[in-house]
């Protein structure tokens, strides 16, 4: 979502920040003297959570420096873990661009490698786009890869995200969870549109509704 969060206030989010803080201070203390081993496995844990952390405090409309002093840890968990899956990849690649976090590079697995990668890392570090044709999951991806390489322009971007987007994540661990009484919603963002509009130029045509991340 491009948008500011109408499921709950911000209270609701402050709370959350304040709590996740606490559980990755607890978490960060067992790091001390553990094996390589162990370190890994904490650091999942970690960054899980300091991911969920950044989406909540985008909701709370937190500072950038704030949220990218978040983004700065997450990336220190992952250069210990290495990113566990493509989705995650991806999302990092956007939150960089939302950022503007340009000096980070973090190598993922060659699997990764498509033409939705290209143009987000592309982007960051000033390079032209060699494009294959290849997308790794072209069912849920494929439209905002048709996006980043003008197959179809904004408003059909945003016609998109408006109406089927969230209805097309319905696999995702997310999926529903402004529903759930465990407190573990943190909004629902999907960085990789909010990414290609700063790509694409396209920010003067969002309103200041659409402005919240981007």
């Amino acid at each position: 979502m491009i948008h500011k969060d109408k499921y709950k206030d911000s209270e609701y989010f402050l709370n959350y920040i304040d709590e996740q803080k606490r559980r990755i201070t607890k978490f960060k203390k067992v790091l001390d003297g553990c094996g390589d081993s162990e370190k890994k496995k904490i650091c999942l844990i970690i960054g899980s959570r300091l991911k969920d952390l950044i989406s909540a405090q985008f909701s709370a409309n937190e500072s950038v420096s704030a949220i990218t002093a978040s983004f700065e840890e997450y990336a220190e968990c992952i250069l210990v873990t290495g990113f566990s899956s493509y989705s995650e990849y991806v999302d990092f690649l956007s939150m960089q661009i939302i950022l503007g976090v340009d000096d980070i590079s973090i190598v993922a697995p060659v699997e990764y490698s498509d033409d939705l990668v290209c143009i987000l890392s592309n982007y960051i570090s000033n390079k032209d786009n060699v494009l294959t044709g290849h997308l790794c999951f072209p069912d849920y991806y494929g439209v905002f890869k048709d996006y980043g390489i003008n197959s179809i322009g904004f408003n059909q971007l945003m016609d998109y995200m408006s109406n089927k987007w969230y209805t097309s994540s319905v696999n995702m661990y997310w999926f529903g969870s402004h529903l759930r009484d465990n407190d573990t919603y943190v909004g629902y963002w999907n960085y990789v549109a909010s990414a290609l509009i700063r790509v694409r130029g396209d920010y003067d045509k969002l309103t200041e509704e659409d402005r919240f991340i981007v």
